[in-house]
């Protein structure tokens, strides 16, 4: 083999090593980037029992007028705001398993919704809670006050100091084991739970639609203006993480869909926009997304059978999920001491 052949080989060897290196560098660079990069989280909270704000239901019940009748089925029963404490425990969920958040926002109509517990929640070790009220980042103060999650839900982006990438909590959603950053934020791209083989609602609404399935008809014909699908599926009812940036980026393509959801002071089939399926599904037409299909996680539900109840709880203590949903269609508070307790030992 003569040298120049020799030389030849080196320097090609030298390249390569050179360029692995390189690689490995920028690899590890991006990972520390997207490692340290912030993340809130954001949970929506009202005192279902708080006087005041059951005498607003009843005053813009008659009043309201801002998207015409179209009020969907349920959208003013008072058991959609009834809480067992949920909040509380969820907030610890956060604390206990997911430490790497910048800090907690826990969003409220206003001063007089402030939870009795917080005090308590805040002795814990773990990210910091700060309150924020609707009319500290409502851009249009007039759509308040809201009884409408889905309104809250498309203005929540406008929180002063959020971080670009932030997770969105509902109160019946809990951490039930150790997470890392990895879990929502993968090399910049967000990581959606979708419900596997599931089919999101579509077509016109109809009288008898609930606000799930209209607020899904609604998203899906405008989703379709941007991208063909024959099929969205359903987000599964987990912490989801969203982009500011991306809400901001709808709201110029739709700004009037986003006035009408944000204006609607109840659930009403004509406007509402599903939030947990239009900055998600954004994200993954544009690619900016990962979709997850894992089954770690579960949701159960806390009815007046106290027995079933039981055998929900044993299960759920027994198995450790990512994520937990506990909804709660109890009509009564007969087992509101069960439901409690029950997370009380799970997460605390």
């Amino acid at each position: 083999m003569t040298n120049t052949v020799l030389a030849i080989i080196v320097c090609i060897l030298s390249t390569i090593i050179t360029t692995s290196v390189i690689l490995f560098i920028i690899v590890n660079t991006l990972e520390i980037i997207y490692t340290n990069t912030p993340i809130d989280a954001v949970m929506t909270y009202v005192d279902g029992n708080n006087i005041n704000f059951q005498k607003q239901i009843e005053e813009y019940s008659d009043s309201d007028s801002a998207n015409d009748s179209g009020y969907t089925k349920n959208s003013k029963k008072h058991w959609r705001w009834s809480n067992c404490n949920e909040a509380k425990y969820s907030l610890l969920s956060i604390k206990r398993h997911a430490p790497f958040f910048r800090k907690i926002w826990l969003v409220m109509p206003d001063e007089t919704h402030i939870p009795s517990w917080l005090n308590e929640v805040n002795t814990f070790s773990g990210p910091k809670i700060d309150i924020v009220y609707h009319y500290q980042f409502y851009k249009n103060t007039k759509h308040l006050p809201t009884f409408n999650s889905m309104s809250i839900e498309h203005n929540l982006h406008r929180i002063h100091d959020l971080t670009e990438h932030f997770v969105y909590f509902n109160d019946d959603c809990f951490i039930g084991k150790d997470l890392t950053k990895q879990d929502f934020l993968v090399n910049n791209k967000i990581v959606i739970g979708l419900e596997k083989g599931t089919t999101s609602p579509r077509g016109d609404y109809n009288i008898s639609d609930i606000g799930f399935n209209s607020a899904w008809k609604n998203t899906n014909n405008l989703l379709d203006t941007l991208s063909s699908s024959t099929n969205r599926e359903i987000i599964k009812h987990i912490p989801q993480i969203q982009r500011k940036s991306d809400h901001q980026k709808i709201i110029e393509l739709f700004p009037e869909a986003y006035e009408k959801t944000s204006s609607s002071r109840f659930r009403n089939k004509h406007c509402n926009l599903m939030s947990a399926g239009l900055a998600e599904w954004y994200s993954i037409h544009n690619n900016t997304a990962i979709i997850d299909y894992s089954n770690d996680y579960v949701q159960a539900f806390v009815t007046d059978n106290y027995i079933q109840n039981e055998k929900n709880f044993e299960m759920l203590l027994k198995n450790k999920y990512k994520f937990i949903n506990l909804q709660s269609s109890m009509t009564t508070n007969k087992n509101n001491t069960q439901f409690e307790q029950f997370m009380k030992d799970y997460f605390t």
